[in-house]
């Protein structure tokens, strides 16, 4: 990205942002950096108005942020991390972005294929789908019933449902823009989801709400 143009780099870990931002620099690219916990509104409306304030237009966000953990934690306002940061936090900073982008102007979010009860290779790993109850719900960690029983996978395959919802609802709302859904499979130079992530890779297919799945596994055909 940072090839055509100002990269606007966008994360929780100051130090880490420093890292990469240098990085980019080093190999003759340009980049900003914008502190943001995805799991705090409050700094998501912070660095919303950040980023609109930059002297530049934005071509489009890609949302990448995403967390699985074994056990439920809570944010300062008492959600469910997960929840707050594959989700709500990612929902709310795209639609305070919205406004400002461009005619024609791709958003990005990365889903994943586990929110799906009838994938069967996410079944196989041990996932159920989605166990969505209300928004009210999730952020207290409950799911329906019937879910899986490894620590972590309804919270996670849910999170990813609501955030794929969240696209299809984007981009009924917002047809001057293009809302794509991601759900990346293996990608083996960055060791996401471990030796059997490439189980989970989606088959592509558009729709006409605009929104697409892109399976990006190295052996795909799509």
């Amino acid at each position: 990205m940072a090839k055509h143009g100002i990269v606007v780099l966008v994360g929780r870990n100051r130090e880490k942002l420093n890292k990469l931002h240098q990085e980019i620099e080093r190999k003759g690219g340009h980049a900003v950096s914008v502190v943001c916990d995805l799991s705090d509104i409050a700094s998501v409306r912070r660095a919303a108005a950040e980023i609109g304030g930059l002297p530049f237009p934005i071509a489009g966000p890609v949302s990448n942020a995403g967390i699985m953990q074994m056990r439920p934690t809570w944010n300062a306002l008492g959600w469910d991390m997960s929840f707050a940061t594959n989700h709500l936090g990612q929902f709310a900073l795209t639609e305070a972005l919205v406004r400002s982008l461009p005619n024609g102007a791709n958003v990005v979010f990365i889903v994943s294929a586990v929110e799906d009860p009838e994938r069967k290779s996410a079944v196989a790993a041990g996932f159920r789908g989605g166990r969505y109850i209300s928004a009210e719900a999730s952020a207290q960690a409950e799911w329906k019933p019937g879910g899986a029983t490894k620590p972590g996978f309804d919270a996670y395959a849910t999170s990813k449902q609501a955030i794929l919802a969240a696209a299809m609802a984007f981009a009924r709302e917002t047809p001057r823009l293009r809302f794509n859904a991601v759900e990346p499979g293996l990608n083996l130079a960055t060791d996401l989801g471990g030796r059997d992530a490439w189980l989970l890779c989606a088959f592509c297919r558009d729709t006409s709400f605009r929104y697409s799945f892109l399976c990006l596994c190295p052996s795909s055909k799509y």
